[in-house]
């Protein structure tokens, strides 16, 4: 996963809070190899000729899987073959209808399909000293070759994670505004305007 992020860390109760996961997934097709085609020249002891050998791995993605807290899920299955790169993201939206403190994570893996192949062709034998005469002289057996080869097919997998914590504060009691407090003193007002008005017509 690249990232994980919230469009707000602290949020009144009542609101949404969106998130986002971003990730990317790359996969591999890897042929490496070598070996001597050439007969190596006699070494006194066990003697090892490394003819020919190679290792292959193909991996192709199978899918992504993505599972946050309390629940929801997400599952991306893209067409993506070996040796190719993939970026994907998930937005979801959470509402926080009360006040405190919670903690959003997000965890999945990735699923692949993975093929490999090696192959290893050597040979060998073995080399003694003769001595004949104080010269330095091997002699050596005939070589032995061997082939070894192995091919197999699996799913593999990568997890990762992701968290934010999200504080959620009460909301704010609305304030009275300033034409209700107007409002509320000029009732009280006109009342005592009637009352002085009766007193001057009985006068």
């Amino acid at each position: 996963m690249d990232s994980f992020s919230a469009s707000a860390l602290t949020v009144v109760e009542g609101e949404k809070v969106h998130f986002t996961a971003l990730y990317s997934v790359s996969t591999p097709d890897i042929l490496d190899g070598g070996g001597s085609p050439n007969e190596p020249a006699p070494i006194e002891g066990s003697q090892l000729w490394l003819i020919d050998w190679y290792y292959w791995q193909k991996e192709t993605l199978g899918e992504i899987e993505l599972v946050a807290t309390g629940g929801q899920k997400f599952t991306d299955r893209p067409a993506v073959s070996d040796a190719d790169n993939y970026n994907g993201a998930w937005n979801f939206s959470i509402l926080y209808p009360t006040k405190g403190s919670y903690i959003m994570a997000v965890t999945g893996a990735w699923v692949a399909n993975v093929e490999i192949a090696a192959k290893t062709e050597y040979a060998t034998r073995e080399c003694v000293n003769a001595d004949n005469g104080g010269d330095f002289e091997l002699q050596c057996s005939s070589w032995e070759y061997w082939l070894s080869e192995y091919e197999d097919t699996y799913k593999e997998s990568s997890y990762f994670a992701g968290l934010v914590t999200i504080e959620v504060i009460a909301a704010p009691v609305p304030e009275v505004s300033t034409a209700a407090l107007w409002l509320a003193g000029l009732i009280p007002a006109l009342g005592l305007s009637k009352v002085a008005r009766r007193r001057v017509s009985a006068t």
